[in-house]
């Protein structure tokens, strides 16, 4: 009896330990040691606090207010994004500043490295805002209160790449959350200050949750390179919201520092066509009798630009080929009025490829 009691024994030790050494992802012990991605893991996980430290100094609060009383009107966030001379600027949304008049003032608030209020501030002048954007610029003096932020690329961010955002919702300074970018080049089309005019923007989804007052915040990349600003929440999906690309934020953000108050407005490049994305015309194609083995670039719907014929399909402007009509606005979107861009061109039936030169218009 007692051998058999034994041998139960070290039956039921084995087995135990048996369990202990599966492989399968269904049974693994407490202690079991876990292969890891390391360079994926330090980045996103104990990286993030990190990459919140070295960027959180580039992200200041920013409150209009009134000059008497101190009366606080509206209030958002800003990112310093470069150095010029005895002055540094401040980018941030123009909708911020909807409420901006010379009865107010604009004071920007500082981080220390922690992400708290570093007790220091900044009466910043207002360079220019322009609502059809939403962008604004402000001026402050050159110090070392503040870091100036790293630009990304946003033209390469891709569909899963994580972020985090840095800004001030509600006023609770400096406050950070991270997720996924959901999509890039959605167009939203938007009224930024319940003008009635409504501007397409080309943003950049994520899920990383942003309320009021992080508008004109940040959005950074695993790397702590900025590649949007945070403007707004997409309604459309919940749990979504969007940012401004920093590539074209940053071109419309020089052009007001460079004119002032002289021409405060970006304008737009454009050409006259109307255009349709191949890869969303459905059942159009057989009406328009676009061939099978065309399957993306965009439709030449209407054409008044005496070069291009209506019915022709464009694959690439300057030679990056374009998907869609959203690709195609936002690759014009590299350009100014005036330029010359070059369009490849080829028949509905997918033959006679040809380029042609035409000069953006306003």
């Amino acid at each position: 009896m007692k051998k058999i009691s034994k041998f139960l024994l070290v039956l039921l030790m084995a087995f135990s330990l048996a369990g202990c050494s599966c492989s399968s992802d269904e049974c693994k012990c407490p202690t079991d040691e876990t292969t890891t991605n390391e360079s994926e893991y330090v980045t996103i996980n104990n990286g993030y606090k990190d990459l919140y430290k070295q960027t959180v100094q580039s992200v200041v609060m920013v409150k209009v207010q009134r000059k008497t009383n101190g009366e606080i009107k509206s209030t958002g966030s800003g990112v310093v994004i470069m150095e010029e001379g005895s002055s540094a600027y401040v980018v941030t949304n123009a909708h911020v500043l909807k409420d901006f008049t010379s009865d107010f003032e604009v004071e920007i608030f500082f981080s220390d490295e922690e992400g708290f209020m570093s007790g220091k501030s900044e009466i910043a002048k207002v360079v220019g805002k322009d609502y059809n954007e939403d962008v604004a610029v402000l001026e402050i003096n050159k110090s070392t209160k503040y870091k100036v932020a790293t630009l990304g690329d946003s033209s390469s961010v891709e569909k899963g790449d994580f972020v985090y955002t840095i800004g001030s919702p509600y006023q609770k300074f400096n406050h950070t959350t991270s997720g996924n970018i959901s999509n890039y080049n959605v167009k939203i089309g938007i009224d930024m200050v319940n003008t009635g005019v409504v501007t397409p923007v080309y943003a950049i989804l994520f899920d990383a949750a942003i309320n009021k007052g992080n508008s004109g915040g940040a959005l950074f990349d695993s790397e702590g390179k900025l590649i949007g600003i945070t403007t707004l929440r997409y309604d459309e999906l919940n749990g979504v919201y969007g940012a401004l690309p920093i590539n074209y934020f940053m071109k419309v953000a020089k052009h007001l520092i460079a004119n002032d108050e002289n021409l405060p407005y970006y304008v737009r490049p454009v050409v006259n066509l109307t255009l349709l994305s191949i890869n969303e015309m459905g059942t159009m194609r057989e009406k328009y009798g676009i061939s099978d083995s065309i399957t993306t670039g965009v439709y030449v719907q209407n054409s008044l630009e005496g070069s291009i014929g209506a019915q022709s399909i464009i694959t690439e402007i300057n030679n990056v080929k374009v998907n869609s009509t959203a690709e195609f606005n936002v690759e014009l979107l590299k350009y100014s009025v005036g330029e010359t861009v070059i369009l490849t061109l080829i028949n509905k039936d997918g033959l006679n490829t040809r380029q042609v030169a035409v000069t953006l218009r306003s």
